[in-house]
């Protein structure tokens, strides 16, 4: 209501201003209508009459009027994607998310969506949608349909893009230049991508809309931002860039169409896999991942003792409700919320409702990777890891051995990324990260399996699989008419494929929006060697050569465990005029003569090194006070260095691999 009779002021005293004299100075504006826009169009009106006299007649005023023009930044609130609009949500099915290639389209119901589907529909036949929005869907594989749609509906269309994406790393980031939006204050603000979009219908007009787009450019401020666009002052003064959409709808970063002639990993007949997996979210990594075993083993004790202990307590509570919702629900109403002492969590609470049990096991303390060249302790289970995945099947246990490719999933805001392991993965170890296993698990049964032992690998009670699928076997050897081919062959080809820049440079779009594919390349021996070599080195890199950097220290008589202490390590100078071929460690020690060529292996969005002095350095979560302390993690206070320096060796002789791999193409 206060919005409401605010703006009604502000409209009345701009107008009553610019009144000649003699005229009645206390003229109310007619106009103004409070309302929930998207209701509008729906049965009722949401504000009651009772509330304010003559909103629901101003409101049919309105819903007669031939608008032609709506301009606005519509409101977000992801909240808002809660209520209903039925007749509005119905056309959003039947447009955008009816020609969307997506699986998950519930963004397209976001009131930016609404917005700009209810405005499209508000004008009719003729006139004009203006809206600063978030850029999102300009690139987006959900938002496929919306683009199909605009160019379907409007006669012409004008996007001009602000960029401001701070959900990117590294150069990323930078070239995407200042936010536009920014918070009260002047920090915070909007972290999304940010475009100006006018959408133009004109009565008489045929075929697809002609597109216009324009690129604010990279490394921008926002003040430099905000200057072109008040130099442009108009849609007419600016250099329009005409964009012809590709038949899947793509208007930037458009994807090369042979691209889905190349041999699927995963997901269809003769693909190269057999399973494909997620991995682990845990959604209480505090709890879950430590450097240190013992403090992990501290953790999920505590952990699991709250947790029963809630179990206990609740118990009778819960067995008086007969549906598992009612049980969920009294278990959320009642639970002892202490973050000092565990994490709930959706799958927790079900958990607890079915008064499950899941006593403490040394035997699912597992190594894992936690990000690319971090490696933590990880406690996998069912209770404490929000999803697990088929990762029980691909890593049982810790003598079940496996190797896994794991690729950028679709829909990640960084160029495409892999890397091997041969411990359990975290989801975002590669962003959104799907696994592709060299073999899977399943556990033995004498029912089953008896008859077939002489055919059988069996490993602690579990039956091994390969995972590389009989079909891809044949098809490699019967393309390269070589019968030599193997499936583990195989697996480290895809791995050398995956890491060429010229496959990496043509499929970029299409990595960006679907799956991982290879091709038949020229030489299949020479991407196979180098995906041998590669994966020895992602996978041993603990124990490469290290690389022979400098230590510079002003203070050599110290402690070794002072000496080599950290707490958060940074690359030399200031932000803008960093020296990368100097880490400085600590207060009195740094370590110099880094190569460039070391930070040309860019894995999951920054190089290996940035992933170290990311990850290596002592944090306490804020919620739970756990401390995962850098230091801790090995008897050898030199252990951090060293590793800096083999991570340098590995970054080093990657490059040299990469570079060295012939073409994709004959």
């Amino acid at each position: 209501m206060l919005a409401y009779y605010v703006a009604n002021v502000n409209i009345e005293s701009a107008y009553q201003a610019r009144l000649p004299e003699g005229h009645d100075k206390d003229t109310a504006f007619p106009g103004s209508v409070l309302t929930d826009t998207f209701q509008m169009n729906e049965d009722r009106d949401w504000v009651e009459e009772s509330l304010l006299a003559g909103n629901s007649e101003r409101i049919d005023r309105q819903r007669d009027l031939p608008i032609e023009v709506i301009v606005g930044n519509p409101p977000y609130s992801v909240g808002q994607g809660a209520t209903d609009y039925p007749r509005l949500d119905d056309k959003i099915r039947t447009t955008y998310v009816e020609h969307s290639q997506a699986t998950l389209k519930n963004s397209l119901y976001d009131s930016y969506i609404r917005a700009i589907r209810w405005a499209s529909d508000r004008i009719k036949k003729q006139g004009i949608v203006a809206f600063i929005t978030n850029a999102g869907w300009l690139d987006g594989n959900t938002t496929a349909g919306l683009r199909k749609c605009f160019s379907d509906e409007f006669s012409a269309i004008y996007v001009f893009d602000l960029r401001g994406n701070q959900r990117m790393s590294g150069d990323l980031r930078l070239q995407q230049g200042g936010v536009i939006f920014d918070a009260i204050g002047g920090s915070g603000g909007s972290r999304a991508p940010i475009a100006i979009t006018l959408l133009v219908k004109t009565p008489g007009h045929t075929g697809p809309a002609e597109i216009h787009y324009h690129d604010i450019g990279d490394y921008l401020s926002t003040r430099e931002k905000l200057d072109r666009i008040a130099d442009f002052g108009s849609y007419r003064a600016m250099p329009w860039q005409p964009i012809q959409p590709n038949k899947y709808h793509d208007w930037l970063n458009q994807r090369s169409e042979d691209f889905y002639t190349l041999k699927a990993l995963y997901g269809e007949d003769r693909a190269i896999f057999k399973d494909r997996f997620s991995s682990v979210c845990s959604s209480r990594d505090a709890w879950v991942y430590n450097g240190s075993i013992n403090s992990l083993i501290k953790n999920v004790k505590k952990h699991i003792s709250f947790y029963e202990n809630e179990v206990n307590r609740l118990s009778l509570g819960i067995d008086s409700f007969r549906s598992n919702k009612e049980r969920e629900n009294y278990v959320r109403n009642n639970i002892r919320k202490d973050p000092t002492q565990g994490k709930w969590t959706r799958g927790l609470y079900q958990f607890v409702a079915r008064k499950y049990y899941e006593p403490f096991s040394r035997e699912r303390v597992l190594k894992a990777q936690y990000r690319p060249f971090f490696s933590q302790w990880i406690y996998s289970s069912n209770l404490l890891n929000e999803i697990t995945g088929r990762t029980p099947f691909v890593f049982p246990s810790p003598e079940h051995n496996n190797r896994v490719i794991q690729v950028t999933g679709t829909g990640a805001s960084i160029p495409f990324s892999c890397l091997i392991s041969e411990r359990i993965p975290d989801r975002e170890a590669i962003s959104k990260g799907q696994c592709h296993p060299l073999y899977h698990y399943e556990p033995f049964d004498p029912g089953k399996h008896l008859g077939l032992l002489d055919d059988l690998e069996v490993v602690g009670g579990y039956v091994k699989r390969d995972a590389i699928t009989d079909e891809a076997l044949a098809d490699f050897q019967a393309y390269y008419g070589d019968d030599t081919i193997t499936k583990e062959g195989i697996f480290y080809y895809v791995y050398g494929v995956l890491h060429s820049p010229a496959y990496r440079q043509k499929y970029a779009a299409n990595l960006k929006r679907d799956g991982a594919r290879v091709p038949y390349t020229p030489d299949f021996h020479a991407f196979r060697q180098a995906g041998e070599k590669l994966a020895e080195l992602h996978i041993g890199y603990e124990s490469v050569e290290p690389y022979p950097l400098g230590e510079d220290s002003d203070k050599l008589n110290l402690d070794p465990d002072e000496y080599y202490y950290i707490k958060k390590m940074r690359f030399d100078g200031k932000r803008g005029e960093q020296d990368f071929s100097v880490i400085v460690v600590n207060e009195h020690l740094r370590l110099t003569g880094i190569p460039e060529k070391a930070h040309e292996y860019v894995v999951n969005g920054k190089s290996a090194l940035g992933w170290i002095l990311d990850r290596f350095q002592y944090t306490k979560d804020k919620d739970s006070g756990i401390v995962n302390d850098p230091n801790e993690w090995s008897d050898d206070p030199r252990h951090i260095v060293d590793l800096i320096k083999k991570v340098v060796t590995v970054s080093v002789e990657t490059v040299g691999i990469v570079n060295s791999l012939p073409a994709i193409e004959a």
